[in-house]
């Protein structure tokens, strides 16, 4: 079953109108990614290239709410790149945090 822009960006807001009862707020932050997405903002969803998140910037900036790569925080409308910490610290930070240790003098 293969659904055309509009039906999909419909569904997509039926579920997003239930995640995010302000509307206004989620039009606001929909609207400042698609703005974004037409300045060369790479899409953070797959199955589109960044040609298509320039031409079809609002379905792309739904599609990334819906996947739930941006949400909205503290109610301000902008939206929020959700990212995942960096685990394990790069070896240039461990030598500095030990080299800093070390040279720390008790009082």
């Amino acid at each position: 079953m293969n659904l055309s822009d509009a039906e999909r960006k419909d569904l997509i807001l039926t579920h997003l109108s239930r995640e995010y009862p302000n509307h206004f707020l989620l039009t606001k932050a929909v609207a400042l990614r698609a703005r974004e997405l037409k300045s060369g903002s790479a899409p953070l969803v797959d199955g589109f290239t960044d040609d298509q998140a320039r031409n079809q910037s609002v379905l792309v900036a739904l599609e990334e709410f819906y996947a739930e790569k941006l949400v909205i925080k503290n109610n301000q409308p902008e939206p929020v790149v959700v990212e995942i910490p960096n685990t394990k610290p790069s070896t240039d930070t461990e030598a500095s945090v030990e080299a800093d240790v070390e040279t720390e003098t008790p009082a």
